[in-house]
C-alpha cells in the first residue's frame, strides 16, 4: 500500500500549526546519512514531532483509528487514518 501523502495532514507538537504533508520541511540527518529529519515550516523545529490528523475532510482531530479500505488505488492508498468520530461504521459496536 502506498499512501497518497498529499492528503495527509499533521499538527506540529511544538507550535500547534496544521501542516499538509507536502509542506513539511525535510533534510538529511547530519548525524546519520541514511536518515532524515522533518521540521515544521512555521516554527522551524523538529524536536517535538508531529501528530497525524484525521483524514476526513475538514476534521483536525488526531487520528486514533485506522482500517484498510479494500482499494489500494484510492486517495488513501488503501488505508484510512481517522479520529474516533470518523472511524469505519462497521467497526462501531
Amino acid at each position: 500500500m502506498t499512501r497518497i501523502v498529499e492528503f495527509r495532514k499533521w499538527r506540529c507538537k511544538n507550535c500547534g500549526e496544521l501542516v499538509p504533508e507536502p509542506n513539511l520541511l525535510r533534510a538529511p540527518n547530519p548525524f546519520d546519512p541514511d536518515a532524515w529529519v522533518t521540521g515544521c515550516p512555521f516554527c522551524k523545529q523538529c524536536e517535538e514531532g508531529f501528530d497525524l490528523l484525521c483524514d476526513e475532510n475538514m476534521c483536525v482531530s488526531p487520528a486514533t483509528c485506522g482500517w484498510p479500505t479494500g482499494n489500494n488505488d484510492d486517495l488513501y492508498g488503501g488505508y484510512r487514518n481517522t479520529c474516533g468520530m470518523h472511524r469505519e461504521s462497521s467497526n462501531v459496536e
